[in-house]
């Protein structure tokens, strides 16, 4: 079939050196959805069916990423299958939207964390913003709510709450095993696990501390109001974390 305009000769096979009817009418269709051409905007190839000229795109494989993600720019339930996620749940150049509750500036390496050890964080992101800042985020996710960026320095992650909000069994001295607090790093100190308690003690200021084996073994002395409630499990059975002042529940 040939259908002709004023201008162009269109048919559905591209026969007679005609454009395919099909292919326009997706491309038009897409404009009229507001996306615009994506070499403008992604650099991508003309496999693309919004490239900015007619072009060499498979109709078996009509969306490329780069389409699908100018799909995500406007429509923010299109979801991304290619976001290359570690074993750890996190990845590089993706975000989640919304359900922001809090955010906090920190190291890319440290976001996680902050995300662990803050009630409620189910999942974060962090970006360069203000020096480094992790958005940390609540509510329900999986790793189909999560859209690719341009942003290659990106991050976003997922914590698994079950796996961290378990029952720390404290002792009658109120230390445990397996546990960690964030931050409030006061100084560390060389010593054995069986000293860094005292070591607390006998330091101005310090309310609570980690014993790790780092460097052979290392007390972290920490300062700052603080519960139990703060601590959070860590896959570290040789870790310790402990509060000084037994007044504190």
């Amino acid at each position: 079939m040939l259908v002709v305009s004023f201008f162009f000769l269109f048919s559905f096979d591209e026969s007679r050196s005609t454009f395919h009817f099909y292919l326009v009418a997706v491309h038009e269709i897409g404009h009229a959805l507001g996306y615009r051409h994506n070499d403008k905007i992604h650099n991508t190839d003309s496999s693309s069916i919004m490239y900015g000229t007619y072009g060499n795109v498979d109709r078996d494989k009509l969306f490329t990423e780069a389409d699908k993600q100018s799909m995500r720019n406007i429509y923010l339930d299109v979801p991304s299958s290619n976001i290359n996620w570690n074993e750890d749940n996190w990845a590089y150049a993706c975000d989640f939207h919304e359900d922001d509750f809090k955010n906090e500036k920190t190291s890319s390496d440290d976001c996680s964390l902050t995300c662990i050890a803050t009630g409620g964080c189910t999942h974060f992101t962090w970006n360069t913003h203000n020096g480094g800042t992790c958005w940390m985020k609540s509510g329900p996710v999986t790793k189909d709510d999560a859209y690719l960026t341009n942003d290659q320095q990106r991050i976003c992650g997922i914590i698994d709450r079950k796996e961290f909000d378990e029952d720390i069994e404290w002792n009658e001295f109120h230390w445990s095993t397996g546990c960690d607090f964030y931050k409030n790093n006061l100084e560390n100190r060389s010593t054995s696990a069986n000293q860094c308690g005292r070591t607390c003690v006998k330091t101005h200021g310090c309310t609570h501390f980690a014993w790790s084996t780092y460097n052979d073994g290392t007390c972290w002395l920490k300062t700052g109001h603080v519960t139990k409630d703060d601590a959070f499990v860590i896959d570290d059975p040789n870790t310790i974390c402990g509060i000084v002042n037994s007044k504190t529940n």
